[in-house]
């Protein structure tokens, strides 16, 4: 079902989304893998997900994946290394800030192959609760937390895609922006 949107919002969205890519392009580079890894995703407990959503993030996170050096399939059955289980929670553990978007666990200073993607803080920072939306939320935090496993980095930088806040608008921006220069 199509919501209409006013054409004021449409131009919010759209100057919202240009400079998030502006962003993005200015500082993407530097925190780049070298080599185009095949990362293979288990998405555990999808069910927390519409069906539609569930799409949109499995499309937008397949898009994404040049921009984080992968080559991105989703499958839970015969897991080989590089894989990434990724589990979907409504809210972050007790262990981290409230407003958490991911984690990925760590251990002896090496970023292990375990996602969590925290929902409730992820969907306060959508302005409508729509699937197309939500999923793309999602697939942008779980680009950002594959970054950290790839290049096995735990630290975050003070902007771009390394930052440790991702903003709104990047989180609303179409994957299909970035092809564009």
């Amino acid at each position: 079902m199509q919501i209409p949107i006013s054409k004021p919002l449409q131009f919010g969205y759209n100057l919202i989304a240009m400079l998030a890519l502006a962003w993005i392009f200015l500082t993407l580079p530097a925190v780049l893998p070298a080599s185009d890894h095949q990362v293979v995703l288990c998405l555990e407990n999808q069910k927390q997900l519409s069906s539609g959503a569930l799409h949109s993030f499995r499309d937008a996170l397949a898009q994404l994946g040049p921009l984080v050096g992968a080559t991105i399939t989703f499958r839970c059955e015969d897991l080989r290394p590089p894989f990434v289980i990724v589990t979907l929670r409504q809210e972050p553990r007790l262990t981290q800030p409230d407003n958490a978007l991911a984690a990925m666990r760590t251990e002896d200073g090496r970023v292990l192959p375990r996602m969590e993607l925290y929902l409730k803080p992820i969907h306060s920072l959508l302005p409508a609760r729509l699937e197309v939306l939500e999923g793309r939320a999602l697939a942008w935090v779980a680009g950002h937390e594959l970054l950290h496993f790839l290049s096995q980095r735990q630290h975050h930088d003070h902007r771009g895609w390394f930052a440790a806040e991702l903003n709104t608008a990047m989180l609303l921006m179409p994957p299909s922006a970035y092809r564009q220069k």
